[in-house]
């Protein structure tokens, strides 16, 4: 449970505003709501350079089968 102190130190605006931003940013974290956001930014992140290696090689790979074809096409 979060418990705010609600004192009027700016224009009504300025204090719907603050509470959006609790509601937007804060109250997540305390409800559990971006505990799978987390995991999935983390596991990602520990296989981001696996990924990036794959992407390489398989466009590698596509560059060539491509330039294999076009060669062939050529004959």
């Amino acid at each position: 449970m979060l418990i705010l102190l609600a004192t009027e130190v700016g224009t009504r605006e300025q204090v719907m505003h603050s509470y959006e931003l609790i509601a937007r940013y804060v109250m997540p974290k305390f409800q559990g709501s971006l505990d799978s956001l987390t995991q999935s930014q983390d596991f990602f992140r520990g296989i981001s350079a696996t990924l990036a290696d794959e992407r390489e090689r398989a466009l590698s790979l596509a560059g060539k089968n491509y330039e294999e074809a076009r060669a062939a096409r050529r004959k």
